[in-house]
């Protein structure tokens, strides 16, 4: 599961730094909400996500992880055409996918949120948090 999420992490990440390119090469940002969605909830939450399960391999086994996994890869692509056709003039199409697609989105987080806390934050994350807290 951690080399999925890494993997699809980086793909989004592709994309994003082509559109952003894209959007500067051209002078055009009206999708920079896009481009900015892809990065955050692509690259960075999906590997985050993927690094938490290198370090707890035991939660990647669970069927949340899985749940996680598709329903975010379902929900963000899907997402995206929704913010992007509310920016293109298409509200009435996009807003509700981009309404419909973010629950998915945010189902599949939940799941990811119940599992860690579930099975346990991994022993690294714990130290680091104790770590900063002593330093305050």
């Amino acid at each position: 599961m951690s080399s999925r999420l890494l993997r699809i992490a980086v793909l989004y990440w592709i994309v994003a730094v082509c559109w952003g390119i894209y959007m500067g090469a051209t002078e055009d940002f009206t999708d920079v909400a896009v481009h900015a969605h892809l990065n955050l909830l692509g690259w960075v939450s999906l590997g985050l996500c993927g690094i938490v399960y290198a370090l707890a391999p035991h939660l990647a086994e669970t069927g949340l992880a899985k749940v996680h996994f598709w329903l975010h890869n379902i929900g963000l692509p899907l997402l995206m055409l929704g913010v992007w056709l509310i920016h293109h003039g298409r509200p009435e199409i996009g807003g509700p996918l981009a309404g419909i697609f973010s629950i998915v989105m945010g189902v599949g987080i939940l799941g990811f949120g119940v599992n860690l806390w579930r099975g346990g934050f991994p022993k690294p994350i714990r130290r680091a948090a104790a770590a900063m807290a002593a330093a305050e």
